[in-house]
C-alpha cells in the first residue's frame, strides 16, 4: 500500500510540470495499476471470506486481513480523490476516477458485511455481503470492459 501511495504522490508532484504526452502516459499507467488492484482486492476479499467459511482462517486472522483491506481501500479512495481535486484528471478521466472510488466503496461495504457476519452470523449480513460483492464485480466489469 505504501508503494501505491508513493506512486500516487509521485504522480501528483510530477503532474504539475509534466508534458501532456508524459502526463497521458502516467495516467494510462495509473489506470493499469488501478485495474490490477481492483481485481486483486476483489479476489483477496473473496478468498479470505472463503477461507473463513471453510474454517481455514480464524476469526482473528480474517478480521485482521479484512480490516487491513478496508484501510487500504480508504487510502486509495482518498488518493484518487486528491488527484481529481488537484486537477490531475481531465475529461473522461474524472468520471473514471469517481467510478473507481464508487467501486472501491462497494468493496469496502462487502468487507464491512463480512466483518458483521463474523460477529452476528445473521443471514441478512451474509446477503448484504453477497449484494455488495455482486455490485463490486459489476462495477469492475464495467470499468475494465469485461463481458
Amino acid at each position: 500500500m505504501r508503494k501505491i501511495t508513493l506512486f500516487l504522490a509521485f504522480l501528483m508532484i510530477l503532474g504539475q510540470g509534466v508534458a501532456k504526452a508524459d502526463k497521458d502516459l502516467l495516467l494510462e499507467s495509473l489506470g493499469t495499476f488501478i485495474a490490477s488492484d481492483l481485481l486483486s482486492s476483489y479476489v483477496a476479499i473473496g478468498s479470505v471470506s472463503d477461507l473463513y467459511a471453510y474454517g481455514k482462517y480464524s476469526v482473528e486472522n480474517t478480521k485482521s486481513i479484512i480490516n487491513f483491506q478496508k484501510q487500504m481501500i480508504k487510502n486509495k479512495q482518498d488518493a484518487i480523490k486528491k488527484l481529481i481535486d488537484a486537477g490531475d484528471f481531465e475529461g473522461s478521466d474524472i468520471s473514471f476516477g469517481y467510478q473507481v472510488i464508487e467501486v472501491y466503496g462497494y468493496l469496502d461495504q462487502e468487507s464491512a458485511y463480512l466483518l458483521k457476519y463474523i460477529e452476528s452470523k445473521e443471514h441478512s449480513d451474509a446477503d448484504n455481503f453477497q449484494y455488495f460483492r455482486k455490485k463490486a464485480w459489476a462495477g469492475i466489469k464495467s470499468l475494465l470492459g469485461i463481458q
